[in-house]
């Protein structure tokens, strides 16, 4: 975009350009003169297979020709043709024909430096509003360096890229997004899809993986597991697959019975695996599930049905950076206000985490139902277990560990 105007030109923070003095006639000798957003905006300003030159680009140059305090003058154009006196060691050895072209500076001055100064912007990162440039000047025959304003004007050069040879189509499967020059080893036509065979969408003909792997097999809207006369709902989260309820079943996978302990004095001392619901209610299973002892979990006859298993403390931490990381995890997980039972989560995720309290390890006493959850792992750590609490008010996900006589729910994963 052109901009004439000082004071607009004085508040730009978008890509612009100017004539030298707002006249045309000085940009067929000199050039435009752009400012430094130009430079870092997403359209290129060179030719295809050219960029403006880095600051690496420069000092290669300046060390070819001899060193900063040089080099200048081997860039200048020689003679008072463009330059003003005294064009101080100006030779044009390079080629490179450098002529003042002058700036547009940031203020009242405005234009400057006509006949009298080169500068040249440099690409790469920039450092807030400033950005590096590189210039000549008639009284010297060396190359600044300077940090500018990128609301200053400057005059732009072109350096060739070195090329990067690929197949530069990206209809075959030989494509190289890094290939700025087509070498013709563009050879295998591409077939978009799901190339993973652990998902329902898996297309056995796609070559190139579209992104479309969204559930994993058996995994998707709609299914289900049976498990000892009692149905979960199951659902997919990144690679894993994750029962959307806790369990609720009071016997082993092996169909052994689980130890059901009431009393709170017995729960504070058994070794054994044990069950119960929240209360001594049997009515909180149907919504929250039981609640089992880490004894329970670890049970070699197995928690889970066939096929699945209570998660480790490593694929909660899988699910909890599917779902952006434990500091967020958490709303994710937890059920919405609209769901049943509500919770303050978003429920985003589906997993329809709910509250369902824990049972404590010293007296057997029942705590926090409604307001907090907590999940075992299947990892234990010395005498403790790691587990996982989920509490209202808070995104995160919490990760200890701690006795296994408490009382948590469980969420079974699939193998």
């Amino acid at each position: 975009m052109e901009v004439q105007d000082a004071a607009a030109w004085n508040g730009l923070t978008t890509a612009a350009y100017a004539h030298y003095a707002n006249d045309a006639a000085n940009t067929a000798t000199y050039g435009l003169l752009y400012n430094g957003y130009a430079v870092s905006d997403d359209a290129p300003l060179c030719p295809q297979f050219w960029g403006v030159p880095t600051g690496a680009d420069f000092d290669g140059l300046v060390t070819a020709l001899g060193g900063v305090a040089v080099a200048g003058g081997a860039m200048k154009e020689a003679g008072l043709g463009h330059w003003a006196a005294p064009n101080a060691a100006a030779t044009n050895s390079s080629g490179f024909t450098a002529l003042p072209g002058g700036e547009r500076v940031v203020g009242s001055v405005g234009f400057t430096g006509l006949t009298e100064s080169a500068w040249w912007w440099t690409s790469g990162p920039s450092h807030n509003t400033i950005r590096n440039s590189r210039g000549v000047v008639h009284t010297f025959g060396a190359v600044s360096s300077a940090e500018h304003s990128m609301r200053r004007g400057h005059a732009v050069r072109c350096v060739r890229s070195v090329p990067v040879l690929g197949c530069t189509d990206i209809n075959f499967g030989e494509y190289n997004p890094l290939a700025t020059v087509n070498d013709g080893s563009c050879a295998t036509p591409s077939f978009p899809g799901c190339t993973d065979n652990r998902f329902a969408e898996f297309d056995p003909q796609a070559n190139l993986d579209d992104g479309s792997c969204t559930y994993l097999a058996g995994c998707g809207p709609g299914a289900n597991v049976q498990y000892h006369g009692e149905t979960y709902p199951i659902l997919t989260i990144g690679e894993q697959c994750w029962f959307k309820k806790n369990l609720n079943t009071p016997t082993y996978r092996s169909g052994d019975a689980i130890t059901l302990l009431e009393d709170g004095a017995e729960w504070a001392a058994t070794s054994a695996g044990a069950w119960s619901h929240y209360g001594n209610s049997a009515s909180s299973g149907a919504t929250y599930g039981k609640l089992y002892n880490f004894y329970a979990v670890s049970d070699s006859r197995g928690l889970c049905p066939a096929g699945w298993h209570v998660p480790s403390d490593g694929e909660w931490s899988v699910l909890e950076n599917e779902l952006g990381g434990s500091s967020v995890a958490g709303n994710a997980l937890k059920s919405s206000s609209s769901d049943t039972p509500p919770w303050n989560g978003t429920n985003s995720s589906g997993f329809s985490a709910v509250p369902g309290g824990v049972r404590g390890n010293d007296a057997g006493n029942f705590l926090q139902q409604g307001d907090y959850g907590y999940w075992w792992s299947s990892s234990p750590i010395g005498a403790v277990a790691w587990y996982r609490l989920l509490y209202p008010g808070y995104s995160n996900v919490y990760r200890s560990n701690t006795d296994p006589r408490h009382g948590f729910s469980v969420r079974c994963v699939r193998d």
